[in-house]
């Protein structure tokens, strides 16, 4: 069951992403509740109720992420029912589904040539394949670096690897993968979604 804190953590949350900039959540707030304005009291209350009813399987975070991109600055609480929205989402969501559905293939074929490549190396007790994958080199690049480059791995590993602090690129590192440093926080929220599979391939390796 949403509550109306989570809904409105999930809008800021998105506002924050849209604009680049952070932001706070109140420490009291049922105080904060009680101090908003009329329209965006009634706008958030309904929004929990939808997404607990006939919203229910709709992802609160993407919806507001996508209101943002619909509707830029002019997204706010009365907009959260705006019809166009609504469509937009659902267009949005199946072009996701089918975008998932690929990188989860890609993301197989990456583990794939890295367990094939990792057998070349020399192999380390108690440190994880990945760990080890990350510190490697291949013709005196980061094995990762490199890699990703050639498309041997898909750029959901790699932002994975750097993700769990297995990989920590130097600013050198990062001059060679401009698209990755640029968009990583876009990247971080798709690898989240992909989380369970990534972890079952991970166990794998």
């Amino acid at each position: 069951m949403r509550t109306s804190n989570e809904i409105y953590a999930s809008f800021r949350k998105a506002q924050s992403k849209a604009f680049n900039r952070p932001y706070k959540l109140p420490k009291d707030f049922d105080a904060f509740f009680l101090k908003m304005r009329k329209g965006d009291k009634e706008a958030l209350v309904l929004a929990t109720k939808y997404f607990n009813t006939k919203w229910q399987n709709i992802n609160p975070d993407r919806y507001f992420q996508y209101g943002f991109e619909l509707l830029k600055n002019r997204f706010t609480y009365k907009k959260f029912f705006d019809p166009r929205l609504v469509k937009y989402y659902i267009m949005r969501d199946k072009s996701s589904k089918r975008d998932l559905k690929l990188s989860k293939t890609r993301l197989r074929d990456s583990a794939i040539f890295v367990k094939r490549w990792m057998k070349l190396n020399k192999e380390e007790s108690g440190v994880s394949t990945l760990l080890r994958y990350s510190h490697s080199s291949d013709d005196g690049t980061p094995a990762p670096i490199k890699h990703y480059l050639m498309g041997n791995i898909d750029k959901y590993f790699f932002v994975w690897l750097l993700y769990n602090k297995y990989l920590i690129l130097t600013d050198s590192d990062k001059a060679l993968v401009p698209l990755i440093v640029e968009r990583y926080r876009d990247y971080v929220g798709e690898v989240e979604e992909l989380r369970p599979f990534l972890e079952r391939i991970e166990e794998k390796l």
